[in-house]
């Protein structure tokens, strides 16, 4: 749970000063650990991410996600369309 607010926490005040315009690439993100549901609000935006959720946003791209529990992660990524080279088994895999 913490792990998660400190990831969205931070990705709010790292990208607060930037605009979708801005020519520097998006911030690459990796997401460690899907287990305590969290993630979605950073994904889709909500009270933690109040300048969006990283899927709305040009300035941020989810390059990956480490998981060890792989239903959990296909539920993610049917819901949200994340390819299967998207998951990592482990941090060192990422």
């Amino acid at each position: 749970m913490i792990k998660s607010f400190v990831v969205a926490w931070l990705l709010s005040v790292v990208t607060a000063g930037y605009g979708s315009e801005s020519s520097a690439p998006p911030l690459r993100v990796g997401i460690i650990g899907l287990v305590h549901g969290h993630v979605a609000g950073f994904l889709t935006g909500g009270a933690l991410t109040p300048a969006g959720g990283a899927l709305n946003r040009q300035d941020v791209q989810v390059v990956g996600v480490v998981e060890s529990d792989k239903a959990l992660y296909d539920s993610y990524a049917a819901r949200f369309h994340w390819s299967s080279s998207m998951h990592f088994a482990s941090i060192a895999e990422l």
